[in-house]
Parts: C-alpha cells; sequence; structure tokens
C-alpha cells in the first residue's frame, strides 16, 4: 500500500474478544511510527467505537514507513506491524 508525501493518513487497529465480539483492551493503545529517516514517535490512539481506534498521522516523508500497534486484551498483549510505503508526488 503506498500514500503520497505529506498526506494524512488514518491508522485504525480493531480489537475482539476471544468470542470474537468487539472489546477495548485493557489500556487504549499506542501507536509507535518509524519514518524513513529512522525517527521514532510513539501517538495515543483514540477510541471510535467499542473494539475500534485510530489516529492520523501526516507522511512527510518518501519511502518506507514502520507502523507498530500495542496493546492488551484481558492481560494477553498483543503487537500488530505493518509497513507502508510513501512516494512523491509527480
Amino acid at each position: 500500500m503506498s500514500f503520497e508525501k505529506d498526506s494524512t493518513i488514518t491508522v485504525k487497529a480493531f480489537f475482539r474478544d476471544f468470542s470474537n465480539q468487539p472489546t477495548d483492551p485493557d489500556q487504549p493503545p499506542t501507536l509507535t511510527v518509524k519514518a524513513p529517516s529512522s525517527t521514532q514517535t510513539t501517538k495515543a490512539m483514540v477510541k471510535e467505537t467499542t473494539g475500534v481506534y485510530y489516529t492520523r498521522l501526516v507522511v512527510d516523508e518518501e519511502g518506507r514507513w514502520l507502523l507498530k500497534v500495542e496493546a492488551s486484551v484481558a492481560g494477553y498483549p498483543l503487537v500488530s506491524r505493518k509497513a507502508v510505503k510513501v512516494v512523491e508526488t509527480k
């Protein structure tokens, strides 16, 4: 997946319990972002509805961005990682 440089993207995280029902994590999840220049930032995510959290991020560097969401549900740690590509607009 790729995005244009200087875009604002929305990163969402979805949480479910062991019965596959939407649930909130024990604490609000965090998003750790590593930009192509190796600058790292951690942001709190905001609750949209039960089990759905989001944050917005400006991708202002061209290259590969690494995203990591961390939370825990019922004491079990959860980590999700994703990479996105940011390209220069022509």
